[in-house]
């Protein structure tokens, strides 16, 4: 087929061609305006998520008269979420575990990777969840902008800065 082509379907050639070029060039100027929206769905998903964890958490403290949970399994396990989600911010879904450490002079919260959980047990408690993505976020969440420093906890108050966070295992 050659590419010149006489009378008018040549210039209707021309018209799509260049149809074509304009539309390329407003989809490349709208992908970082849904990469924005993108990143923006996730970040409200990642808080629904982690506001089930720990409102799983606050029903099996309920139900088993003060008693927190083992591990993220264990909620799943008893229906206190009606499943164990992962974390949306990250590509291998795994959770922070934010522990609250027993005792009077306790202050702040520990971040552990939920495997590590088990060691800190016996002087701690599982209160909530963190994302593991240490991507900047678009949004400020309780005065912090990094997503592994959106620590989700059962009784927080939104309009109150989150208390100091320790990350144990980056010592």
């Amino acid at each position: 087929m050659p590419l010149i082509v006489r009378g008018k379907q040549g210039y209707v050639m021309v018209v799509l061609l260049i149809a074509v070029v304009i539309l390329g060039v407003f989809l490349m100027m709208a992908r970082p305006l849904w990469q924005t929206e993108l990143q923006r769905d996730l970040e409200e998903e990642y808080l629904f998520r982690a506001r089930s964890i720990a409102q799983g958490i606050e029903r099996y403290v309920k139900k088993h008269n003060n008693l927190f949970p083992q591990s993220l399994k264990v909620l799943a396990e008893e229906k206190m979420v009606r499943r164990l989600y992962t974390d949306p911010l990250t590509e291998h879904g795994r959770w922070y575990v934010v522990m609250q450490q027993r005792g009077p002079a306790a202050s702040g919260y520990l971040l552990v990777e939920e495997e590590m959980a088990p060691r800190y047990i016996a002087n701690a408690v599982i209160v909530g969840v963190c994302s593991t993505s240490e991507q900047k976020s678009f949004r400020e969440y309780r005065g912090r902008t990094i997503y592994n420093e959106w620590a989700v906890v059962i009784g927080e108050k939104e309009d109150q800065p989150l208390p100091q966070l320790d990350y144990p295992a980056r010592k």
